[in-house]
Formats: structure tokens, sequence, C-alpha cells
């Protein structure tokens, strides 16, 4: 069962949430993308690939559901923004768009290889 703040979240924000006892993802399903809104790991379990599990989980859904790519953006001037930036270059996302307030990071979706 979700958490009462998954199902707030769901509801007045439209969008889905995967919880674990150490982190979440909010994601929504946009026309072509899935688009990836919050990503929390609590910082104790950090530096372990949690926050990739979480990733990897929503690809596949995407992967699942017909979509090409990932997105995701980083708001410009919190304390957290340059981890922020660091942490989607290093799983692959790229810059492909910027705001004076946040920049837009995709990464594309293989699609699932046939088995032979």
């Amino acid at each position: 069962m979700k958490s009462l703040w998954a199902r707030y979240y769901e509801e007045f924000n439209g969008t889905e949430v995967i919880e674990t006892e150490w982190g979440f993802i909010a994601f929504s399903y946009l026309e072509f993308a899935v688009f990836i809104s919050e990503i929390y790991v609590v910082p104790e379990m950090r530096d372990g690939g949690l926050g990739n599990r979480l990733l990897e989980e929503v690809t596949e859904l995407g992967r699942k559901a017909g979509k090409a790519s990932l997105l995701s953006n980083v708001r410009i001037g919190t304390n957290v923004s340059a981890e922020a930036m660091k942490a989607h270059l290093a799983v692959g996302f790229i810059p492909i768009s910027a705001e004076p307030d946040k920049i837009l990071f995709r990464r594309m979706i293989e699609a699932a290889k046939e088995s032979e």
C-alpha cells in the first residue's frame, strides 16, 4: 500500500510514484516520453546504486509503454543543483535545453531487443 504522501503526490501532481523503504521516484507519461519529476534516496543509502534501480524500473515501464525517452530537469540555484546535474550526466542524460531557472535533460530509451 502506498503512503499517504505518495497518494497525495499522485492525486495533486498527476504523477505515478514508486516507493521503497529507502527512496522514491515520481514520474508521468507524456506523448513520447516519461517525465521524471522527483527522485529521492535517503542520505545514508546514497552512492549504492539505489537511485539507479528506481531509474531503471521507470525506464522499463517507459519501454513497455512505447516511450522513446526519459526527461527530467534540474532547477538552477538550489543547494543541490550541481549534484543533481552531475547525477543526471553520470547515468546517461544529456542537456537538451536551458531556461534561466532550469535545465532539461533527456536520456533515450533503447527498444527491447528481440530474442534470437
